[in-house]
C-alpha cells in the first residue's frame, strides 16, 4: 500500500488545524496581543503601583506659587524659632481707650522689671481678681517672665486674664535707639511666648514714654500700644487706697483703660481693688479684657486714639 497520499492529506489537516488555531486566538486576544515574559509583567505591574501612588502632576503655570510657599513657610518657621517678627505689620497708631459707646471697662497691671533689679509679684491681685471672677490684661516684661517662671506660666493659663508686651528690661523707648526698641519688643515677645504660652497682640511703653520712632517700631513687629486714660498712682506710696478707689469711681468711663501695678510696686493696689471693682460694677461697667474692649478677640486691632 502506497502510504504516501495518507501522509499527505495527514499533513494537510494538521496545517489546517494550527491556521485555524491561530486565528480563534486572534479573535480572542486581539491584534495587539503578544507573548510577554514574567520578568516584563512584573516590572510593568510595579511602574503602575508607583504611578498610582504619586502626586498629581503640577501644572507648569503653578510651579512657581507652589516654590514660593514652601519657602514662605520655611522663612515663618524660621522667624519664629529665631524669636524674630512672627506678627504681621500694623499701622502706626497709639490706644487710649476704647470706644465710648458701650459701658466696658478694661483694668490693667504692669509686671515690669529693669537690668539689674529684681520686682516682686503681689499675688493678692490675683486672688482678687480670680474671687470676683474679673478679667484683667497683664502687660508682662520679658525679664520679669524670666524671674518668675512659675508665676508668668500661672498667668498665661488663667482664662480670666490676658498677656501683653511691656519690654524686655523696662527702658524707656525715648532714651534709645530704633535697633534697641526692637530689641526689646522682639525678646520680651520670645520670652513671654515661652513663658506663658501666649503670643502678645498689645504692647505697652515703659512709663508711656514714646515718640514717632517708638510708634513705627512697635508697629513694624505687629503690636498695638496701649496707653490709659485712668491713672491710680499705684506706684506712689502715698497715694493710699481710698484715693486710687475714688479715681478710678470719678474718671472711668465708657471704653476707659485703668492702669495699675502687680510687680510689688503697686503700694496700696491689693487694699484697694476690691472696692475698685465693686464701684465699677455698681456704675454698670463690665470688666474686659483690653481685646475685648477694642472689639477683638485676642487679636491685633488697629488704633483708636
Amino acid at each position: 500500500m502506497n502510504k504516501r497520499p495518507f501522509i499527505f492529506i495527514l499533513s494537510v489537516v494538521l496545517a489546517i488545524g494550527c491556521f485555524i488555531g491561530v486565528g480563534l486566538t486572534y479573535m480572542v486576544s486581539g491584534s495587539d496581543s503578544v507573548p510577554r515574559l514574567p520578568q516584563q509583567t512584573a516590572r510593568e505591574s510595579e511602574a503602575l503601583r508607583v504611578t498610582r501612588e504619586m502626586p498629581p502632576l503640577v501644572a507648569e503655570s503653578e510651579i512657581e506659587p507652589v516654590v514660593e510657599q514652601e519657602e514662605t513657610a520655611v522663612a515663618v518657621d524660621e522667624i519664629a524659632v529665631a524669636g524674630e517678627v512672627i506678627l504681621p505689620p500694623v499701622l502706626p497708631g497709639l490706644v487710649e481707650h476704647g470706644p465710648r459707646e458701650a459701658p466696658l471697662v478694661a483694668l490693667t497691671f504692669d509686671l515690669c522689671e529693669r537690668d539689674r533689679d529684681r520686682a516682686g509679684f503681689d499675688e493678692r491681685i490675683v486672688r482678687i481678681l480670680q474671687e470676683k471672677d474679673a478679667k484683667a490684661t497683664f502687660f508682662m516684661g520679658g525679664k520679669w517672665a524670666e524671674t518668675h517662671p512659675d508665676a508668668a506660666h500661672m498667668l498665661g493659663f488663667e482664662g480670666l486674664f490676658e498677656m501683653a508686651n511691656h519690654s524686655y528690661t523696662h527702658k524707656l523707648f525715648t532714651d534709645i535707639s530704633g535697633d534697641e526698641m526692637k530689641s526689646q519688643v522682639l525678646k520680651a515677645q520670645d520670652s513671654i511666648r515661652r513663658h506663658t504660652g501666649v503670643t502678645p497682640r498689645y504692647f505697652r511703653y515703659p512709663a508711656g514714654a514714646y515718640n514717632d520712632a517708638a510708634l513705627q517700631v512697635v508697629a513694624d513687629c505687629g503690636l498695638v500700644p496701649i496707653q490709659w486714660d485712668v491713672v491710680t498712682g499705684d506706684p506712689d506710696p502715698n497715694v493710699k487706697a481710698t484715693a486710687m478707689i475714688r479715681v478710678a469711681k470719678e474718671r472711668a468711663r465708657n471704653g476707659s483703660i485703668v492702669i495699675m501695678h502687680a510687680n510689688g510696686r503697686g503700694w496700696h493696689t491689693a487694699e484697694a481693688l476690691p472696692v475698685i471693682i465693686d464701684e465699677l460694677r455698681a456704675k454698670g461697667f463690665e470688666l474686659v479684657t483690653v481685646s475685648e474692649l477694642l472689639g477683638e478677640k485676642r487679636g491685633i486691632v488697629k488704633a483708636d486714639s
